[in-house]
C-alpha cells in the first residue's frame, strides 16, 4: 500500500446536560445542550470539505447526535458500536463530580 494514507478524525461529543451540571457521565446518557449542538454544527462546518469513507460512534445518544450533526446530509453510514462507549463509573454515575 505504498502511498496510501488513512486519516482519523477523533471527535468528542458536544456539551451535555450532565456536563453543564458537573455530573459524572460514562454509560449514563444525557442529551446535548444547545451549546453542544452549536459546537457540533461549527465542527461540521470546519470539516465540510473533508471526504469521509466511514463514520463510527458509540451507542450513546450524545455521541450519535454529535456524529449525525457533523455528517449532515453526506452519504456516509454512521456505524455505532457499544464497545466505543465511555467507561462505566458504577455508583457514581450521575453524581456531582467537581
Amino acid at each position: 500500500m505504498t502511498g496510501s494514507k488513512i486519516t482519523f478524525y477523533i471527535v468528542r461529543h458536544g456539551k451535555t446536560l450532565f456536563n453543564k451540571f458537573k455530573r459524572m457521565q460514562g454509560y449514563c446518557d444525557s442529551p446535548l445542550t444547545q451549546d453542544g449542538i452549536d459546537t457540533a454544527k461549527d465542527l461540521a462546518f470546519g470539516l465540510k470539505d473533508i471526504e469521509f469513507s466511514a463514520a463510527y460512534a458509540s451507542t450513546s445518544e450524545r455521541a450519535i447526535d454529535t456524529a449525525e450533526i457533523i455528517l449532515g446530509n453526506r452519504e456516509v453510514k454512521l456505524i455505532t458500536d457499544k464497545d466505543l462507549k465511555e467507561m462505566f463509573f458504577g455508583d457514581i454515575e450521575g453524581e456531582r463530580g467537581e
